[in-house]
């Protein structure tokens, strides 16, 4: 059973509007007796907020009829997350424990991970649904953009470093040398750290000595370091200006290296969404069985590598092949991005990054 909030509120709320929200903002809020509460990865994760908790918690004990959302799809979670992850659990049982779990929603893209939650939650509702969709077709219809005919061949955007990425631009430029592409110097803007420092660990995450000295050789003799575009804006109109001007997107995704357990569903993000909305060809790079992932929401994906393994999808995708799925794999996304709208005006909404969020009337 999932319960519906008020329809005030599910005609008042979009994601939008939830960017910029602050502490003071929530806690001046009305929450009416039918209420979904969506808690973010993050809220779990960090343990922020403990006033807002208690107050959410007390309204949930109060309205029979209110009820809790966790919004696992925009980053990539472990296939046991429940079980690693102490603070989350911790935290979700400290909510549930005055209410059944049948008030309780996860709303998750890594299907895999999701019988390990229901030993702890078995009669907990889940959806299959990935919030980079429904965010990326937002911006689109936000910024108000035309398809336009392309004037340049390939295109590959990198906002931070990773291995895989520089790898991929040393590829990219062998084979095309006049691609345009980005590759930041640095890392995670959460952890800030000497950016150097940062490059370190990564290359000494691909467990290959080799490779990893060849990396860095090639990155002091070319400094490929290049941005074009404001960092703190990579949602911007410019860079889908950038998308609908190049016909081809080698798209490196945020989590490319096995993880140690043995996984079946990726985790993919906007970076590959984004030339799908755009109309154009897309190879992605990603976890092993990012194409079978895709595949199975629904998606015609450009490139077969022999192996799963990140290197072999990189000389994969440089082919480029002639085949165009551009047509449907834009209806696709147009037609899943429509129902997860639907499904959140009925049932809740995607709250986008930090913060408890209150959907309230």
């Amino acid at each position: 059973m999932m319960l519906l909030m008020d329809t005030a509120v599910q005609n008042r709320l979009t994601v939008g509007e939830l960017y910029g929200s602050t502490m003071q903002d929530m806690l001046r809020e009305t929450w009416s007796e039918h209420t979904m509460f969506v808690i973010d990865l993050y809220d779990l994760e960090q343990q922020k907020k403990h006033s807002l908790w208690q107050r959410v918690n007390r309204h949930l004990q109060k309205h029979p009829h209110s009820c809790v959302s966790v919004n696992l799809s925009h980053e990539s979670i472990p296939i046991d997350w429940l079980d690693v992850t102490k603070k989350a659990r911790q935290d979700l049982k400290t909510t549930m424990t005055n209410i059944n779990d049948e008030r309780l929603q996860f709303m998750i893209s890594q299907w895999d991970a999701v019988p390990n939650m229901r030993k702890h939650y078995p009669n907990a509702n889940y959806q299959d649904v990935n919030f980079w969709e429904l965010h990326t077709v937002q911006c689109w219809n936000r910024h108000q953009l035309t398809r336009v005919e392309p004037s340049k061949h390939i295109l590959c955007l990198n906002r931070r470093y990773t291995a895989p990425r520089a790898y991929t631009v040393r590829e990219l430029l062998k084979h095309y040398p006049d691609a345009t592409y980005t590759l930041g110097t640095g890392g995670s803007w959460e952890k800030p750290q000497p950016d150097a420092v940062w490059r370190y660990q990564e290359l000494r995450m691909l467990q290959d000595a080799q490779l990893e000295t060849q990396l860095q050789t090639w990155q002091d003799t070319v400094h490929p370091w290049r941005s074009m575009w404001d960092q703190d804006d990579w949602e911007g109109d410019d860079i889908y200006r950038a998308t609908l001007d190049h016909t081809h997107h080698i798209v490196v995704e945020s989590s490319v290296l096995p993880k140690p357990q043995l996984r079946t569903h990726a985790f993919v993000t906007e970076k590959t969404f984004r030339p799908i909305v755009c109309s154009r060809r897309f190879y992605s790079i990603g976890e092993p069985h990012t194409n079978a992932t895709l595949q199975r929401w629904g998606y015609r994906t450009y490139h077969t590598p022999k192996t799963e393994h990140w290197q072999h999808q990189v000389r994969s995708a440089l082919k480029l092949t002639k085949k165009d799925y551009t047509l449907h794999n834009r209806r696709n996304l147009l037609k899943r991005a429509q129902w997860q709208h639907r499904y959140n005006q009925a049932n809740g909404i995607f709250k986008p990054y930090y913060g408890l969020k209150a959907a309230c009337g």
